[in-house]
């Protein structure tokens, strides 16, 4: 009797952890320019049935040349398909209720297909990047004093 309590208990107190909620939500995607670099985002707004404020997040590329769909190629993923990478994490947050705005690195244009010759809106801008360019590009704070 002890042993099926201590188990019932087990149950009740990891049950939390293995509710994972649905990856489907109503979203409106649209495709904008930030910053002084009009670096290429998508902002992606759940559509929320009370009228209640929510959360953002913010997306940002690690390295490489990153478009905010942060693209995966097939030949790195392990079921030999692309993924956008941002869209698949964005949705989770959706479904949780959150906004995200996910960012691409100034100068580097939505992505269309796996052709570096049109990764780029502006090359010459992407190759002379800093990290702090990335923050900055869209920093309410810094285009304020500009």
């Amino acid at each position: 009797m002890m042993q099926m309590r201590r188990i019932i208990l087990f149950l009740f107190l990891i049950s939390p952890l293995l509710w994972i909620p649905p990856l489907s939500a109503d979203v409106i995607s649209e495709k904008v320019m930030v910053g002084p670099f009009q670096s290429r985002a998508i902002w992606t707004r759940v559509l929320i049935s009370q009228n209640r404020p929510a959360p953002v997040v913010i997306l940002i590329p690690g390295s490489g040349a990153h478009g905010p769909e942060e693209m995966m190629p097939a030949r790195i993923t392990e079921d030999g398909a692309e993924h956008p990478l941002f869209s698949e994490i964005a949705a989770t947050f959706h479904a949780a209720g959150v906004h995200t705005l996910a960012v691409g690195k100034p100068g580097v244009e939505f992505f269309s297909k796996w052709d570096p010759t049109i990764w780029f809106y502006d090359r010459p801008l992407y190759e002379q990047l800093q990290s702090i360019n990335l923050f900055l590009s869209f920093s309410p704070k810094w285009q304020k004093k500009r």
